[in-house]
């Protein structure tokens, strides 16, 4: 030991320094974004996104569930993934937290459009979707459309943050002042009950499960509903789950399961209990499927 005595400081330093680059490096290669399909693979772990927006996604008895956790679920476990790590946050900060590098995959039922699009990557589509309203029950204001809650002048209407509803109404001429925001489907439904607003637009599919699943029956789905009004055809978009661009990888090995999945009596089983049905299935994924 006497031989060394001299050199313990520098050797010290040395060890000490090696540790804490091996440190960073397997931290880097656990967290950093742009490799996210190695990560995964090594840890057979993946982190999910999702919002509180049943029938899409949700909490349940310590579980997220909904529609699209359930089919991630069926799809990562086809490509092997056995452990998920759910955070749950705004919608409205969900594509900002992806690209933070907060988790890998968003899971809500997000409408894929060109805006998206330039600030994410997205799988194939899983669903094609309509819209809705939530109205109290028997509608005293007789909302069937869009086009009636900006035609009838004192209509307030609740939507979500950050969703293509809002910036439809928006487009469409429904003055900011009558509109009112929420993080939430829950905080809209109250909106609705307690006379605050006069309608909550979402999706067809989150509307007729809300409103089927209130146990005081104090809310409907508006019907007959139209989402434009007649003056132009309804829009089915389709909507998908979301990662981030550079994770190209991750995003071919999810869509190739989720192609095997699409319009399969399996696929349908999933999505059934939240409101879907064989009208939701995108073009390229019939529900006549039987493989």
């Amino acid at each position: 030991m006497r031989f060394f005595e001299g050199y313990t400081g520098p050797i010290v330093a040395s060890v000490a320094l090696v540790c804490v680059i091996g440190v960073a490096v397997i931290y880097g290669m656990q967290h950093d974004s742009s490799d996210a399909m190695l990560r995964i693979q090594q840890t057979a772990c993946i982190r999910i996104g999702y919002s509180a927006e049943a029938p899409f996604s949700y909490l349940d008895h310590g579980e997220v569930v909904g529609a699209w956790p359930n089919v991630a679920k069926c799809v990562l476990m086809r490509m092997g993934i056995r452990r998920l790590e759910w955070v749950q946050c705004e919608f409205g900060e969900l594509l900002t937290q992806l690209d933070q590098g907060r988790f890998d995959i968003v899971a809500v039922g997000m409408y894929i459009t060109p805006e998206r699009q330039e600030r994410a990557a997205f799988s194939l589509p899983a669903a094609i979707i309509r819209e809705g309203l939530l109205v109290a029950k028997g509608n005293p204001k007789n909302l069937h459309s869009y086009r009636d809650c900006i035609r009838h002048a004192d209509a307030v209407v609740a939507v979500l943050d950050s969703t293509v509803e809002a910036r439809t109404l928006s487009a469409m001429g429904l003055p900011r002042d009558r509109m009112r925001f929420y993080p939430d489907a829950m905080s809209g439904i109250m909106a609705v009950k307690a006379g605050k607003t006069d309608a909550l637009a979402m999706t067809a599919p989150t509307v007729r499960y809300l409103a089927s699943t209130e146990p005081d029956k104090a809310v409907e789905a508006a019907s007959p509903f139209s989402e434009q009004g007649g003056e132009v055809p309804d829009v089915a978009r389709p909507a998908g789950y979301a990662f981030r661009h550079q994770d190209a990888e991750l995003v071919a090995a999810f869509n190739r399961e989720l192609a095997a999945l699409m319009g399969t009596p399996e696929y349908l089983a999933i999505v059934r209990p939240y409101g879907f049905d064989e009208s939701n299935m995108p073009d390229s994924a019939p529900a006549s499927r039987t493989d």
